[in-house]
């Protein structure tokens, strides 16, 4: 491969414009970064096939901005836009977008068609105060969608044609559940605790959903967490978590009945605040966001034991949020 490409998610509060294309060439070890689409704080993507989708927040408005992608650029197709504050994670199955906000109660569902909105579903918890959604995604193979209330230390899961509550399971409180990462091969998902900084293994079904295992940062890491993003290897044997407030990244090495090793901790990495990373589709780059330093490093990954080793490049980007690839 020789050359891997994608798009970065920003806030705009001081330098960034917008959705920001890159080319990092890896034969050359350099980068090429631009402005691919002006619109304020695009800061979490999501990608399926030729469809790019966006958060937004502006002064007078917020929602998604939905693009094709055709010939390495980005065409705005249509946007869905709602009142109040931003949302502040997006996921795409089929032709539906779901988009969490963590400020206003509510999970939307936006259905599309070509390039139309057909329809526009609404969640919201009538029975709970201090309502933080962070995540919402489709349960591969059910009908079912699952979702992370931060705030009350819970996981929704609803019916994905409906919206409705059909369960939800009670973590202990202050835990803060984040963000969830499926396992490619078995009905088992991963999922980071933002205020403790665990990782916490489910197993799932049409019926049940149960924990089974657990992790928890090592006794040095003694300040207090903010854990921000989890990614599986490409090949589905490495799990990644990272840590913003400590500056950690965790490796796990995933068996094949979905459990977990830890096998290394890195806190020495010269990155700050890791909102988020990606792994490169080749599986032999880790792109990881420092939003407290203005920039991304790009560094390589052992394919064959997971391990982060050099840091190729360093490129500069203000307050950068989310990287996908093309």
């Amino acid at each position: 491969m020789k050359k891997i490409k994608g798009y970065i998610g920003t806030y705009t509060k001081e330098s960034s414009n917008g959705i920001y294309s890159f080319a990092y060439d890896v034969l050359n070890n350099t980068i090429d970064l631009k402005l691919e689409y002006n619109c304020d704080n695009p800061t979490y993507l999501a990608k399926n096939n030729d469809l790019l989708v966006s958060t937004f927040t502006s002064l007078d408005s917020s929602g998604i901005n939905m693009f094709k992608i055709k010939d390495d650029t980005l065409k705005n197709i249509t946007s869905f836009n709602h009142r109040g504050k931003g949302p502040c994670h997006v996921s795409v199955y089929n032709n539906n977008i779901l988009f969490s906000n963590y400020h206003e109660n509510r999970i939307d569902k936006v259905t599309c068609l070509y390039d139309s909105i057909i329809s526009n579903q609404i969640f919201k918890r009538d029975d709970k105060s201090n309502v933080h959604f962070h995540f919402a995604s489709k349960i591969p193979n059910l009908n079912k969608i699952i979702c992370t209330d931060l705030g009350n230390d819970e996981i929704l899961i609803l019916d994905s044609n409906t919206l409705k509550l059909i369960n939800k399971i009670k973590l202990k409180e202050g835990k803060g559940p984040r963000h969830i990462a499926f396992n490619k091969a078995l009905p088992i998902f991963y999922l980071i605790t933002e205020k403790t900084f665990e990782v916490l293994v489910f197993s799932y079904d049409n019926l049940n959903i149960r924990l089974i295992e657990s992790f928890k940062p090592s006794a040095k890491i003694k300040e207090n967490f903010e854990g921000s993003a989890i990614k599986i290897s490409p090949d589905n044997r490495f799990l990644y978590v990272a840590d913003r407030k400590t500056n950690t990244i965790l490796l796990f090495e995933i068996f094949k009945n979905g459990l977990l090793k830890k096998i290394k901790e890195y806190d020495s990495l010269n990155i700050s605040s890791p909102r988020d990373f990606s792994i490169s589709p080749c599986g032999n780059f880790i792109f990881i966001g420092s939003m407290l330093k203005n920039k991304i490093s790009i560094f390589e990954i052992s394919k064959e034991k997971g391990y982060i080793l050099k840091n190729k490049l360093e490129f500069n980007i203000s307050l950068p949020v989310c990287i996908v690839f093309k």
